[in-house]
């Protein structure tokens, strides 16, 4: 499943199935990773309802789980999708937890994913202090050559043009179309 999410945006039947037989086996950790991925397929979709309840079952799936690669990267999806349906606070606070897991575990990838969260949530409710997370969250993405910098300028450029600084907007949004040509 995860091959064909990566390679095709597809394979919702296969982690469907995998999800199923990961928690039958008491697989929670991997079960809500492939719940993560269906989530992710459900929001190409367009399936934005879908696309969050699939997000916090698997959040809730590892609630009581020690930090892991996975659940920091579990709650750095639900810090992203919380953050786009303007749930701020809860994104800011799911956020920074991924991304003290992240740091504590060496994931930089995902240090940058949650700091991008945070950073766009934070600068939603007027805290400045989210331009200074999307500006780290890209200096990690562009060190690691990682596309999760794509979503950095894209934020940050947001982010400047709702504060009226269309010019470095644009430059970032040139910055982040770069980015994604590779």
């Amino acid at each position: 499943g995860r091959a064909r999410f990566n390679a095709e945006s597809a394979g919702a039947e296969v982690l469907a199935e995998a999800r199923e037989a990961l928690l039958a086996v008491g697989d929670r950790e991997t079960a809500a990773e492939a719940i993560v991925l269906l989530g992710e397929l459900a929001w190409i979709r367009g399936e934005t309802e879908v696309a969050s309840r699939n997000i916090e079952d698997a959040a809730a799936l590892l609630e009581d789980a020690p930090s892991s690669r996975v659940k920091a990267l579990v709650l750095g999806s639900l810090s992203r999708f919380w953050m786009i349906a303007d749930r701020h606070e809860e994104a800011i606070r799911v956020g920074s937890e991924a991304l003290r897991m992240a740091e504590e575990l060496g994931l930089a990838e995902l240090q940058a994913h949650a700091l991008d969260s945070i950073g766009a949530a934070r600068a939603a409710i007027g805290d400045l202090r989210g331009l200074r997370d999307l500006e780290q969250s890209i200096a990690i993405a562009v060190e690691l050559n990682s596309l999760e910098s794509v979503r950095g300028y894209v934020n940050l450029g947001t982010c400047l043009a709702e504060l009226g600084d269309l010019e470095r907007a644009f430059e970032l949004y040139a910055q982040g179309r770069q980015a994604a040509e590779g």
